[in-house]
Parts: C-alpha cells; sequence; structure tokens
C-alpha cells in the first residue's frame, strides 16, 4: 500500500472518514518509518518485523484503531475521552488520531510487543521506539543461546555474539 492509494477496505467509506484514517496510518508510519503493511482478518495492519503493531479499520459511526489488549492498559490515562473495549480504541469517524496521541499509543504498542518476549520456542526480541529491531536472539533453559545480534536505533548491526547456555562462545 503507499500513502497515495487508499487501502480496499476504507474505499467505500466517505471522504473524510477515509482521509481521517489514512491521516492516522501517515501519523504512525512516521514514527515508525519501517513498519510493513498488509491486510489481517480484512484491516490494513502494521507490523514490525513480522509483529502485528496495530490494525485500522471504520465504521458507520466511529473508526477503530485495535493496538490489543497489552497497549490499551499500558495507554491508561491517555485513554479519558475515547471509547476503549478490550483491544480496541475508538476515534472520530471524520477526524484523525492526533499526533501527541499516536505516539502515546505507538509506546504502548511496541511496549506490549517487548513484554510479550521471550516466546515459548525461546526466541527474544526487543523494539527501539522507532519500531526498529533493538535485539534479537534465543534463549534455552532462561538464558542465551546460539546468535544474538544487537541493532543501533538507525538498523545498523551493532554486534554479533554466540553464546552456549548463557556463555559466550569461541
Amino acid at each position: 500500500m503507499t500513502d497515495e492509494l487508499c487501502p480496499k477496505p476504507w474505499q467505500e467509506f466517505p471522504s473524510k472518514q477515509q482521509e481521517a484514517l489514512l491521516t492516522t496510518r501517515k501519523r504512525v508510519l512516521r514514527i515508525v518509518p519501517g513498519a510493513d503493511e498488509d491486510l489481517s482478518w480484512g484491516m490494513p495492519t502494521l507490523r514490525v518485523d513480522g509483529d502485528i503493531l496495530l490494525s485500522l479499520h471504520g465504521f458507520s459511526d466511529h473508526n477503530s484503531v485495535f493496538p490489543g489488549a497489552g497497549a490499551i492498559q499500558a495507554l491508561g490515562p491517555h485513554l479519558d475521552g475515547y471509547t476503549v473495549t478490550k483491544g480496541t480504541i475508538h476515534f472520530d469517524r471524520d477526524r484523525p488520531l492526533s499526533v501527541a496521541f499516536a505516539r502515546s499509543l505507538v509506546a504502548a504498542c511496541l511496549t506490549s510487543l517487548n513484554d510479550s518476549y521471550p516466546k515459548r520456542s525461546g526466541l527474544y526480541k526487543q523494539y527501539h521506539a522507532n519500531g526498529g529491531v533493538k535485539v534479537r536472539g534465543k534463549l534455552k533453559d532462561g538464558v542465551r543461546h546460539g546468535e544474538w545480534r544487537w541493532w543501533k536505533a538507525d538498523g545498523e548491526l551493532a554486534r554479533t555474539r554466540r553464546y552456549k547456555l548463557g556463555k559466550l562462545a569461541p
């Protein structure tokens, strides 16, 4: 999807609603410029390194952002004035989310993603504030094992280390 094209699920919406959704999407993409876009559950969805950051969609009387329950919990008082469900934040049909709220939203989404690691498989990952991967590796028996990589916020690889059950491997 490109900024010039309205995602297919939004093409039937009134123009003001389309503009509110597109502007919200652009604001989020400015914060996480490396995010990938796809359609998940029929909604335009932004991902970082394969993980869902959030989805956006419109409805007859409002628009919604779907950041997940963890991000909603992390937003706390930032949600005053919004209608909130377990994993959804409703916002005005004809107005985008503010830049300040978009920043808070993305920070909460990234915090929630960071908190979701390590996975049962042992995969460990953490993100920078711009959505870039900060560190990726695997844990075995709760300690680093195998190849671990760290990146700077600009995406440059900072270092790589190999571990064997928590100890640096030669």
